[in-house]
């Protein structure tokens, strides 16, 4: 035996197909609109190299740190302009020297980088 299908039933199809296409565009387009909230902080060295030896101190210490509310170099607050840049000079001593670089975000969660330079008095 078949089924008829009532005059209604395809316009009832459409709406329900209509409501959960943007119910799932709803969803697709919140979940891409928060992606930096959920990554947290992100610092980015780009000078010196990790691993990197000098014959002269201070070392200019320059980077970018993306989604931060604070960053602090060897446990000192430092500064961000407003594209996320930093810089900042460290004293390095005679041998290896281990630079911290760490940054929270305002939900609290922290990131850190650790850049291992070595000082050679030649």
């Amino acid at each position: 035996m078949r089924r008829s299908i009532s005059p209604g039933e395809p316009r009832r199809l459409l709406k329900r197909l209509g409501v959960g296409l943007s119910i799932l565009f709803i969803v697709v387009y919140s979940l891409y609109q928060t992606r930096n909230l959920r990554r947290g902080p992100e610092i980015i060295i780009q000078s010196p190299l990790n691993g990197a030896v000098f014959a002269e101190s201070p070392v200019t210490i320059r980077g970018i740190a993306k989604r931060i509310s604070d960053i602090s170099l060897n446990d000192r607050k430092i500064f961000v302009d407003r594209e996320g840049q930093f810089k900042d000079d460290v004293m390095l001593l005679a041998g290896y020297n281990a630079v911290k670089i760490e940054a929270e975000d305002k939900f609290g969660r922290k990131t850190q980088k650790i850049l291992e330079l070595t000082y050679k008095l030649f």
